[in-house]
């Protein structure tokens, strides 16, 4: 009798260990589960206000730094452009004609000259964008962040800047009066360039126009009307 009731009481025992076992399992894994969709809860958090700070803060950001950096690129190609041909002589570019009695009857724009000229400065200004362009745009990290202390601070982010092979050059004229019976004509050109800067979070086409003196030449005598009516004519 005592060997079974000893038989019994270790059996007892044995179904409770497995009983408290069982309920630790359990309740270790229920914690688990807990522990592990706290986590996920905050990782999904955690990126979503890290999104929600790229596209409010930081994109704004670079978008803006990256518009000015692109436009002054292109301004300085065509600034290079236009100190690479030099001085342009007025006579070159255009011919006055006269009547008999010395009276000016048109003023013809050098056609061929002006496209010369324009394609010079088209390719001049496209090299200076693509030498420009390969070494991309640079922005500080703490730039970045939209934080005023860290402003210019932080290693750099190179954005990418993807050149337009399309320089538009449009020469035209003005003419203004200069003193009694004078007339100042000035010959211009207007440069229209485009770059495309690339980002994670998309891309953007960036366009910049200059204007720039070409030729001038004060013009003693009457002006016919029709170039004085409309202040200014294209060229081409």
């Amino acid at each position: 009798m005592e060997e079974v009731g000893q038989n019994c009481c270790e059996e007892y025992k044995s179904l409770e260990q497995k009983y408290i076992e069982s309920r630790f399992s359990k309740c270790k894994k229920k914690h688990f589960r807990r522990g592990l969709l706290i986590f996920l809860s905050i990782t999904i958090g955690i990126v979503i206000c890290l999104f929600c700070y790229i596209r409010l803060v930081v994109a704004p950001i670079v978008w803006e730094y990256g518009k000015s950096g692109i436009e002054k690129m292109l301004v300085n190609s065509s600034n290079k452009a236009i100190s690479s041909i030099g001085i342009t002589q007025y006579d070159d570019l255009t011919t006055i004609n006269y009547d008999s009695s010395n009276k000016i009857t048109s003023i013809v724009t050098n056609s061929a000259k002006v496209n010369q000229l324009a394609n010079a400065l088209a390719m001049t200004t496209q090299g200076e964008i693509d030498k420009q362009a390969s070494l991309g745009l640079k922005i500080p990290i703490g730039t970045c962040t939209g934080i005023t202390f860290l402003v210019g601070r932080g290693g750099d982010i190179t954005l990418t800047v993807q050149p337009h092979g399309n320089i538009l050059c449009r020469f035209y004229s003005t003419f203004t009066s200069s003193g009694i019976n004078q007339t100042l004509h000035q010959v211009w050109v207007s440069m229209e360039s485009e770059a495309t800067l690339v980002l994670p979070f998309g891309s953007k086409n960036i366009n910049k126009q200059a204007e720039y003196l070409v030729a001038e030449c004060v013009i003693v005598g009457e002006i016919p009307n029709v170039y004085l009516s409309g202040a200014k004519f294209y060229a081409n």
